[in-house]
């Protein structure tokens, strides 16, 4: 294990213990990736782009837009991908562009302040003043400032709408207000105010921003959990978590000969 904790390591220990066995202790490389964190990884690299593009001021150019998203694509229909029914590179890739038209027509940016800007810092319980005691690391998408306000925003690809209950319980989001708060990008007093903007990877793509925030409570909750997450690492409590994930682990072959 690294010296460092991130989001995508708590994650994949809350979604399944032994696939983070296999993932980050194993460090066994996997034969796949599927083709949704691929196209995922497409459309954040085309979003950085339309967001430099606007830090630095330069027009905005619609095809170029849609040749970073291409240009990401293809770079990723270089690896293995398994891809789900009905999908293959080309369709993904008219998807691809679809959904960036959509954003190019739907998405209105404040004045940016950071893109794709990577972070380190100590996790903090409010209440008690522990700190965990492994840096969490982790990058901010965006952070723009909006009426005054400075935003911590998300980009998410998805196939269905999320739910209020999605966009609060969001341990991404937690673990963003959090490391802003550290870093003094907002008032150590208070709430984060956060966004997660949507790209809806449907027949008819739709942009959808969610706002929410994030306060002490959610702070000290997060704390916890981190807490636990490590503490079921290190006492090497690692066991499979059998749902709906499982079709498409690429770690399946392993699970079924543990």
């Amino acid at each position: 294990m690294k010296d460092y904790i991130s989001y995508s390591q708590i994650s994949c220990y809350l979604r399944c213990p032994l696939e983070f066995k296999f993932r980050y202790i194993d460090q066994i490389e996997p034969p796949f990736a599927p083709s949704s964190v691929v196209f995922g990884e497409a459309i954040h690299r085309a979003l950085a782009f339309f967001y430099r593009q606007a830090m630095e001021g330069r027009s905005f150019s619609l095809p170029e837009l849609l040749d970073a998203f291409e240009e990401g694509w293809r770079e990723a229909g270089e690896r293995k991908v398994r891809y789900r029914e009905g999908e293959d590179f080309e369709t993904l890739l008219e998807r691809g562009k679809e959904m960036m038209r959509v954003f190019a027509a739907k998405a209105l940016p404040g004045r940016v302040i950071a893109v794709e800007e990577d972070f380190e810092v100590e996790l903090r319980d409010p209440f008690t003043g522990h700190i965990f005691h492994l840096p969490v690391m982790g990058t901010f998408d965006l952070v723009e400032e909006l009426d005054g306000r400075t935003v911590i925003v998300d980009h998410k690809t998805s196939s269905r709408r999320y739910t209020p209950e999605d966009v609060a319980e969001n341990l991404q989001l937690s673990i963003y207000a959090a490391a802003a708060k550290e870093l003094g990008l907002v008032p150590e007093e208070g709430e984060v105010l956060l966004r997660m903007d949507v790209l809806l990877k449907t027949k008819s793509p739709d942009l959808i921003s969610y706002y929410t925030r994030r306060g002490d409570q959610d702070q000290h909750r997060l704390f916890g959990i981190v807490s636990e997450v490590w503490k079921g690492i290190e006492e090497e409590v690692f066991y499979p978590r059998q749902d709906f994930h499982c079709r498409r682990c690429p770690f399946l072959e392993e699970c079924r000969g543990w």
